[in-house]
């Protein structure tokens, strides 16, 4: 089927064309957007679980360290404590 004129369109055919160019424009200013920023909202996610386990490591050593240079202050025991 050839195409037509332009004047020649009936009022259906232009109400499909402006539905379809509506369409078309919506999910590219939406959609599209949309999966960006879920991309960027895992890596935000993946990042702080990344930052977190990093920070309880250094927190554990830091204990740690407190631990072995203070002698027996952290090491649990109370011996002043009344049983």
């Amino acid at each position: 089927m050839a195409a037509q004129p332009e004047s020649d369109k009936s009022i259906p055919v232009l109400a499909t064309e402006v539905w379809d160019l509506v369409r078309a424009y919506a999910q590219q200013e939406t959609v599209e957007p949309l999966k960006g920023l879920g991309r960027y909202a895992a890596f935000g996610i993946a990042g702080s679980l990344l930052l977190s386990v990093g920070l309880i490591l250094l927190l554990v050593g830091g204990l740690r360290a407190l631990q072995t240079e203070t002698g027996t202050t952290f090491d649990g025991s109370c011996r002043g404590c009344r049983t």
